[in-house]
């Protein structure tokens, strides 16, 4: 864990809230949530965390979208953010690091080989307090029961 995690996890240690580090929670039957330690330090472990969870949708959570390119088998939804959508948006040359930050997952939702990968511009900033044309997110996910791959 990088000591940003250390610190979240001395936060969040007297509130119930679970930091899931390398790991997977049961939320419903046949129905699991996975998060991993920041890809783009090589700090998450898939094969932990994914051990823990049976069969059954996965979802994991992971700060970087660099973890499209070496995700494990089983993992039906990522969600993930780091790019900051690009945080700066020039018109007619889009992110100027857009491609350089997250693999080249700068922001929205991708189609991988066996899953989805959903990249949040999220709310916050990094190196520059600003952001042009790339408007701050919260995003609310609503996941539907479907009858086969095309309801997902």
């Amino acid at each position: 864990m990088n000591w940003v995690g250390e610190r979240l996890r001395e936060d969040l240690s007297g509130v119930d809230i679970r930091l899931l580090d390398n790991e997977a929670t049961q939320l419903l039957q046949n129905f699991w949530l996975v998060g991993v330690d920041d890809p783009s330090l090589d700090l998450d472990d898939q094969r932990t965390a994914m051990s823990q969870a049976r069969d059954g949708f996965v979802i994991m959570l992971a700060h970087s979208p660099e973890i499209a390119s070496r995700l494990s088998p089983g993992v039906d939804l990522v969600l993930s953010g780091h790019t900051h959508g690009g945080q700066v948006v020039l018109p007619l040359i889009g992110a100027p690091w857009g491609k350089a930050i997250g693999g080249g997952y700068r922001y929205g939702l991708f189609e991988l080989k066996a899953a989805k990968l959903y990249v949040t511009s999220g709310v916050g900033m990094t190196h520059l307090p600003v952001r042009f044309l790339c408007p701050p997110e919260v995003v609310y996910v609503e996941l539907r029961k479907g009858d086969g791959p095309q309801d997902q």
